[in-house]
């Protein structure tokens, strides 16, 4: 196995998912298109993983990897090949096959999350970092509801979309909350060290299933 790992920021790298996929005998490639620009796919790659990002799946016009990205998820799932989005890339899936995304509640911090019980638990709690979500495209099945935001994972054939951070260590979160009030930081800050195991058991979940899609 081959998993091409397509990093938008150096701010959200795959780092739990990344030592998973490792753990599980695949190959991991990182693509930085924030570097690039554009999006070049290596022809042997067998899993896409596509991360978060600041920017918006919108932003076609200036950013030409959006719709490149779009272009190689159609490809993948025609060909039967897994990918996985997390945040914008969960947006970008959505978007590929005919999903809408629009502004949404903001949302930073560890948020409640009920699961579809099979992949997910019945309610965990997960990091959160968007102001954006998506619509679950028309032959999609919803696996994770939110309390503000309600799509938050979804299955699209090969395509597994989750608005949610399962891939982040507390120190990395610990990075990414500098902008909010000291109150703010501190519950988000003692809350990681609550929910983190959790989220690290899931993410071993998730990257086993989508290896195995």
């Amino acid at each position: 196995m081959k998993v091409v790992v397509v990093m938008h920021t150096p701010e959200e790298p795959a780092e739990m998912l990344g030592e998973e996929l490792t753990a599980n005998g695949a190959e991991v490639e990182v693509v930085n298109v924030y570097e690039t620009g554009h999006l070049a796919m290596p022809e042997s790659a067998t899993h896409l993983v596509l991360l978060g990002g600041p920017m918006s799946v919108n932003d076609t016009a200036t950013l030409p990897f959006i719709g490149e990205e779009q272009q190689v998820i159609r490809e993948f799932v025609a060909s039967g090949k897994p990918v996985l989005g997390i945040c914008l890339g969960a947006q970008q899936i959505a978007a590929a096959f005919g999903g809408v995304v629009t502004k949404s509640v903001e949302e930073i911090g560890w948020r409640m999350i009920a699961g579809d019980r099979t992949i997910f638990p019945d309610r965990f709690t997960a990091f959160q970092l968007h102001g954006e979500t998506f619509s679950v495209p028309a032959g999609g099945t919803l696996l994770c509801r939110g309390e503000q935001v309600q799509n938050q994972g979804f299955l699209y054939k090969c395509a597994l979309g989750l608005q949610f951070h399962l891939e982040m260590t507390p120190e990395r979160i610990e990075a990414l909350i500098t902008d909010q009030s000291p109150a703010e930081q501190v519950t988000i800050r003692e809350e990681s060290l609550v929910y983190a195991e959790q989220g690290h058991q899931i993410c071993r979940r998730v990257t086993e299933l989508f290896l195995s899609l």
